[in-house]
């Protein structure tokens, strides 16, 4: 059986996906008694594999939104040679094949214990409004994400 805490973060990523007319949504958590952060849960996702990857603190654009702390778009609005540099190095990108991605932190207690993550198979530009809804989506994820730490 699925716990209901599942279904409903499954309805909040279809959700988040469909709102910004993303192929994908994933959530990345911290692991209880570790210092790893690795992706839970996902929407439009090609398969399972997301959930034996984990986040690498600085490395690619999940991991350059944890090290700075704050939300990082990467999409044909950036320039080709940070594209290639950051997309490529980070895992989920590689294994959903995303192309632009929006990426935001998120916050308990001051303190970054996942990331959520829309993207897209295509290449694209997420307009600030696609922004606002993956910042939001994330404010409101936070709180039902600490009764899971």
């Amino acid at each position: 059986m699925i716990a209901p805490w599942k279904n409903d973060l499954q309805s909040r990523l279809d959700q988040i996906r469909a709102s910004t007319d993303s192929d994908f949504a994933g959530l990345a958590m911290e692991e209880q008694h570790r210092r790893r952060i690795r992706w839970v849960a996902a929407s439009g996702n090609g398969n399972d594999r997301y959930a034996e990857l984990a986040v690498r603190s600085g490395r690619g654009v999940t991991g350059l939104a944890i090290k700075l702390g704050r939300p990082v778009v990467a999409d044909a609005a950036m320039p080709a040679s940070e594209r290639e540099r950051l997309l490529p190095d980070d895992s989920i990108m590689a294994v959903e094949r995303l192309q632009a991605a929006i990426v935001v932190p998120l916050a308990i207690q001051d303190e970054i214990r996942g990331v959520l993550l829309v993207g897209s198979r295509s290449q694209r530009i997420y307009e600030e409004g696609c922004l606002q809804l993956a910042i939001e989506a994330a404010d409101r994820l936070a709180p039902r994400l600490r009764q899971l730490l």
